[in-house]
């Protein structure tokens, strides 16, 4: 019988409570540095040193009238467009210069932020390679204790950095725009709003809007915007751990989970940037462990919801028609469109009134052709090839750089249905999403630095259910290149990325794994036609 890890729950407990003193700490000092109601000011940005620069005549304007009665002006970030422009609107466009955060301007906080990162990817690679050598997987005493307390501390420490990160002003303050004005015009939301985001997010501002109407609330604007992502990461590392104790060691769960959930990657884009990529990834996440537990039409359901969050749903679609495409039943095909067409139904119906029945297809359409660039500081192949912000509609040899893009995303389309079709096992469905999400930012077109963010938490739901070694190092080095992508645009201001050293890593990395993903997927498939199914394993982990 394996040796148990001997520790007590009142030193573990201890730990929570101390890290749970440090955020309210933090939340009691809030006041005055996140600032009160909506507005922005001639002199700057709530939370922010740069000041505003009104150009008039710019290539955007509001689209319509804010809650206030005033109007609101859509942000251009050096070049990137945050929100979506208005046929025939008039308002002045707002630029933000300089670094776009008063934490990003900060020399401590980077040092702070390299060094906790430098340790986090020096120590994952280290500790995976002693599992590895394991003979026996000692486990650990009070489990259920270690979970919580792995959740509690990361938990905790999001909300205690939360209110003093500020990300980006031009991001961040859209987001609190775009609550208030849900909560005021719910149902007219994109008659007064600037915003092109897919409807799915926009319950959860609606709710934020509603709580922060307090006055009470109103100095936590800021936080309140980034808990959604917060509890999403904390929940996206208890299901990456309740999938792979079904499968692997009990000490090896407890490691995935706190690798997600102190993970820098996570980390920067919740916490401290603001973005919603966490709550997307849950999404994506959730339908592909639905998918995988051929719970085939809850499935749907969430596939449907990942495509009404993000237009990046769209790139892992793919996989359940792979998985409807295998089971050769018209049954099956007919009720997966009647459960999305009724998903999309109802999340959109609120805000259908009073457009067009084709304005759905009119939103995405305005969101996915606003980048026409080679890459948008995605450091993929195409920033390699000194493409970035370069116009798609440019040659490259034979085709344009668009034309590249598209037929890449059919080879990796391709290969991802090959060889999950050769597999004949749904627990395939957590590799083929990660070669979809993986293979489309390394090699098509129209990328942001954190397109690949979902990559990390998928490779580890593809090591819980496969049990394969080679997942877990591709969960490390996908996370260290999107944790440097997101970084240098994040710490660079928010500019056009610079082809620089970190670019070149970055974008080669990516390239190699996601060949070396392919070549393990199949390896695997040759090696396990079709996987068995069983009880939790105490034996090592493959080699």
């Amino acid at each position: 019988m394996a040796k148990r890890i001997q520790t007590t729950p009142a030193l573990l407990w201890g730990i929570v409570i101390l890290s749970a003193a440090l955020a309210i700490f933090s939340l009691a000092h809030v006041h005055g540095v996140s600032g009160g109601g909506l507005g922005f000011h001639r002199g700057g940005i709530p939370g922010s040193r740069q000041p505003f620069s009104f150009q008039r005549g710019g290539s955007f304007g509001a689209s319509g009238q804010h809650g206030t009665g005033n109007s609101f002006p859509t942000f251009a970030r050096h070049g990137r467009g945050a929100g979506s422009q208005a046929a025939g609107s008039q308002g002045a466009s707002i630029r933000v210069g300089g670094i776009g955060s008063r934490e990003a301007s900060s020399p401590i906080t980077q040092m702070a932020v390299s060094l906790y990162s430098a340790l986090f990817f020096i120590a994952a690679p280290i500790v995976l390679y002693a599992f590895t050598l394991k003979q026996s997987h000692p486990q650990p005493a009070y489990a259920r204790t270690w979970l919580w307390a792995i959740l509690g501390v990361g938990f905790c420490l999001r909300l205690a950095w939360a209110p003093w990160a500020h990300g980006f002003p031009y991001d961040i303050d859209l987001f609190r725009s775009w609550a208030m004005t849900a909560a005021q015009h719910f149902s007219r939301f994109y008659q007064q709003s600037s915003s092109n985001y897919p409807p799915l997010y926009m319950y959860v501002l609606f709710a934020i809007g509603k709580m922060a109407q307090s006055s009470a609330a109103s100095p936590y604007f800021f936080t309140l915007l980034k808990l959604p992502s917060i509890f999403a990461d904390v929940a996206t590392s208890y299901l990456i751990y309740r999938v792979a104790i079904k499968h692997l060691p009990q000490d090896v769960c407890l490691l995935a989970a706190a690798f997600y959930v102190f993970n820098p990657a996570v980390f920067i884009n919740s916490t401290m940037w603001g973005q919603v990529d966490s709550f997307f990834t849950l999404v994506v996440a959730g339908g592909i462990v639905l998918l995988s537990e051929k719970r085939l039409q809850w499935a749907v359901v969430l596939f449907a919801l990942a495509v009404l969050m993000k237009p990046q749903g769209i790139i892992t679609l793919p996989v359940l028609f792979f998985e409807l495409v295998r089971r050769r039943r018209a049954r099956a095909v007919f009720s997966a469109m009647l459960v999305a067409a009724a998903t999309v139904f109802v999340v959109v119906l609120p805000f259908a009134l009073g457009h067009g029945p084709l304005w759905i297809f009119k939103l995405y359409a305005s969101t996915i052709g606003q980048y026409p660039y080679a890459s948008v500081n995605g450091f993929n192949l195409f920033a390699l090839l000194g493409a970035n912000y370069v116009q798609d509609t440019t040659r490259l040899v034979i085709f344009s750089y668009r034309t590249w893009g598209f037929l890449f995303i059919g080879m990796v389309t391709l290969c991802s249905w090959y060889l999950y079709a050769k597999s004949r096992d749904t627990r395939m469905a957590a590799v083929a999403a990660l070669l979809q999400i993986a293979g489309v930012f390394t090699f098509s077109v129209s990328m942001h630095e954190r397109y690949l963010f979902a990559a990390p938490a998928l490779a580890l739901l593809a090591f819980a259910y496969l049990k394969e070694t080679r997942l877990a190092w591709l969960a490390v080095g996908l996370s260290l290149t999107s944790f440097l992508n997101m970084q240098a645009i994040y710490f660079g201001g928010g500019g056009h990325a610079a082809r620089d050293a970190t670019m070149v890593i970055s974008a080669t990395l990516n390239i190699v794994m996601v060949i070396f993903l392919i070549m393990t997927w199949w390896s695997m498939d040759r090696r396990h036609p079709a996987l068995p199914s069983g009880p939790p394993s105490t034996a090592p982990m493959p080699q």
